[in-house]
């Protein structure tokens, strides 16, 4: 009879479910701006790269017909654009007296830590997508990043100048207010503002998203540390904090299809060149792209935070 261990070439498949879900479950909370992309999976067989299109929005018709005479219609306006997706992952490898001598369950902590790791590095890509758009805001209008000083910190009239902004070009809001994905230093500076309502006072508290802490002037905040900082770019060498403010359909991002994330475990006994049995590892691997869909649906403010 076949008996399958972990440690065994043929590794169980309720064990590698196992592995999957836990590997899930720790990345999860760290997908803080990849929550907010709109998911196009590319399939498989079909290369790396996926064509999403984005509809101009028609002109009002404000002439009047005329009695029997067909108007000139209008034409739709489809602008391409391409995703392409790449292949990320890590590992490590131990040998059979780590796990022999080791008081914790090694593999399964190991599992835990990518799982983590795994989360931080999708949320890195996207945040890197999705903080390239063009739509800048730069706190007390100041010319440029390199001129944000210490006193150009983001305050309440800077978010609601980037709300005017979403609502000018006609940004769809999210479950009906708009999103912002913000620092820890930046939610200190705005929590002192008396229309700032915390997550743990909604009328639905279990509505939220990953990582949400507030609501202000119909923006609902998410908060990371990965919110993207610009080291020493501004006026004296000071950080630059960028808070995205965004509506629905801004960011999109793409996986081949079937093939988001997962672990990858060899026992002992299953690298190559390993006579004796002495060495295993553990490692994931994930497919991941993406792009900015519609740059007017999106706003970064930059600014400076509080000492």
């Amino acid at each position: 009879m076949a008996v399958n261990y972990v440690s065994s070439t043929g590794l169980a498949p309720e064990v590698r479910q196992a592995y999957d879900l836990a590997l899930l479950k720790a990345a999860r909370p760290n997908l803080i701006h990849a929550q907010f992309c709109s998911k196009s999976p590319v399939p498989k067989g079909q290369g790396n790269t996926i064509n999403r299109r984005r509809f101009s929005l028609l002109a009002a018709a404000t002439t009047a017909l005329t009695e029997g005479v067909t108007p000139a219609g209008s034409q739709l306006t489809v602008t391409n654009i391409q995703m392409t997706v790449y292949q990320y992952g890590d590992y490590v490898e131990g040998t059979d007296l780590v796990i022999w001598q080791s008081i914790d369950p090694l593999i399964a902590e190991t599992v835990e830590l990518q799982g983590q790791q795994a989360g931080n590095t999708i949320d890195q890509l996207a945040r890197s997508f999705m903080t390239s758009g063009l739509t800048v805001q730069y706190a007390g209008a100041v010319g440029g990043r390199s001129s944000i000083g210490t006193s150009n910190i983001m305050s309440g009239t800077e978010l609601k100048k980037a709300v005017r902004t979403l609502a000018g070009n006609n940004a769809l809001k999210i479950n009906n207010d708009y999103v912002a994905i913000v620092h820890p230093n930046t939610v200190y500076d705005l929590q002192g503002i008396t229309e700032w309502i915390n997550a743990a006072e909604y009328s639905n508290p279990d509505s939220l998203y990953t990582g949400e802490v507030a609501k202000l002037y119909s923006v609902r905040f998410v908060e990371t540390t990965n919110a993207v900082v610009f080291a020493g770019a501004g006026s004296g060498g000071i950080n630059v904090y960028g808070t995205l403010v965004f509506g629905q359909g801004a960011y999109g991002s793409s996986e081949i299809d079937g093939e988001a994330i997962e672990t990858v475990t060899k026992p002992l006994g299953t690298l190559g060149n390993d006579n004796l049995n002495q060495r295993w590892s553990q490692g994931w691997k994930c497919t991941f792209g993406g792009t900015v869909l519609n740059d007017a649906f999106s706003c970064r403010i930059e600014h400076a935070v509080s000492a």
